[in-house]
């Protein structure tokens, strides 16, 4: 149905199978009732024009390739309430896959809670543990594809987090991989001799509080918004 440009599923719909809207390339939106537990695999494959949807509490799992190839799905938001996904639910959803890696000891948990409804409320998606680990799934390997295919990295450098073996690996990771790394320096801590390698001569933000209007913390902001529009170039 490749003139389809809106559908409202009614709310006896439990569930939208497999294939459901696949190739729609016209439908430009989609309102899903509660009443919906599933989206099968491939569901919306294909639905080139859907540039947003909104996936209800209810829903509990979205089957594979769900939302393959939505090249112009800008806004997907993942209920709580979803305990499985499929592989690859937004692959080749190039606008929407465009986020920040926050890399952070938990340590420092308070800190990267509020960087993280910060770049929210400026609608910068984020890819923060644990939050974006699917149940079961491998740590390292999701962690080591989240920061391939993130925009930037932001790292949270404390005393703390220049300890932390997870930290030093996903510097690493974001280092071998050319990611731009942007460092907000919670204390006072100098650098070690690993982090003075992975973060060469770059200038380093010391930001002591989440105060939004700091003018330090706004020039990372500006850092990280124009990492994320470098890729549009």
């Amino acid at each position: 149905c490749t003139s389809l440009a809106s559908v409202t599923i009614p709310a006896s719909v439990t569930s939208i199978e497999s294939f459901a809207f696949k190739g729609c390339t016209s439908l430009a939106s989609v309102t899903i009732p509660d009443s919906v537990t599933s989206i099968g695999d491939w569901a919306f494959d294909g639905c080139t024009s859907l540039a947003s949807v909104n996936i209800p509490d209810s829903v509990t799992s979205i089957g594979k390739e769900a939302f393959n190839g939505c090249v112009a799905l800008k806004k997907a938001d993942i209920p709580d309430s979803v305990i499985s996904m499929g592989e690859n639910v937004f692959e080749g959803c190039t606008e929407l896959n465009k986020y920040v890696f926050i890399s952070y000891s938990t340590k420092n948990q308070d800190y990267a809670e509020s960087m993280r409804n910060l770049l929210k409320r400026e609608a910068i998606k984020t890819w923060m543990a644990p939050y974006d680990i699917p149940s079961g799934s491998e740590y390292a390997d999701i962690i080591n594809d989240a920061i391939e295919n993130c925009n930037c990295v932001l790292l949270l450098l404390s005393q703390e987090s220049q300890a932390s073996p997870h930290v030093k690996s996903e510097i690493r990771i974001a280092f071998d991989a050319r990611k731009p790394i942007v460092s907000l320096h919670l204390d006072e801590s100098l650098l070690a001799p690993g982090f003075k390698y992975y973060l060469g001569n770059q200038q380093i933000v010391v930001v002591k509080s989440m105060d939004e209007h700091d003018p330090n913390l706004q020039k990372v902001l500006t850092d990280i918004q124009n990492h994320i529009m470098e890729e549009d170039k």
